[in-house]
């Protein structure tokens, strides 16, 4: 609960098991003080994720966690199949440092057809945009590839009896 200081400011004070004491003063009203105290706190429980830790497979249940907030299951669903299958092309789960464009070209190029490798392609790159905005990842990869070319759908006449 933020005090209140002589000079009539708000003092703010954090205090975790296993952490050190936070504080900080100055606030001009007792909710600013508190709205800090409650960021700092949820900071020390939840602390950024490292970089160099994290592996492909990692970051991409971060995603779906979040896909799930947003859309349908079986939307996600689809989702983390596009991820599993990734996996399964490279045949391990590599740290995200270790990622590159060739690696995530090398799964694309190994789907027969134009469309399903766009549509992987876009899951992809918003997976790399999710983990930029998380400060998790400096390069979108799937960005620097380019589009395949999809082949027209076909009509299907049946024969004429």
């Amino acid at each position: 609960m933020p005090a209140k200081q002589p000079d009539g400011t708000y003092k703010g004070r954090v205090r975790l098991k296993g952490h050190p004491q936070k504080v900080k003063t100055g606030f001009k009203t007792q909710n600013e003080a508190k709205a800090w105290e409650l960021r700092t706190a949820e900071r020390l429980k939840n602390p950024p994720l490292k970089t160099e830790d994290l592996t492909f497979g990692q970051i991409s249940k971060y995603w779906l966690t979040a896909c799930l907030k947003r859309y349908k299951k079986k939307t996600c669903n689809g989702k983390a199949y596009i991820v599993a299958e990734a996996l399964d092309c490279w045949g391990y789960d590599p740290y995200i440092t270790d990622l590159s464009t060739m690696m995530v070209e090398n799964f694309l190029n190994s789907i027969n057809s134009g469309k399903t490798a766009n549509r992987y392609r876009r899951e992809l790159r918003n997976l790399f945009n999710y983990a930029i905005s998380r400060e998790v990842q400096v390069k979108n990869f799937a960005k620097e590839i380019k589009p395949y070319k999809e082949n027209g759908f076909k009509r299907y006449v049946p024969p004429a009896a």
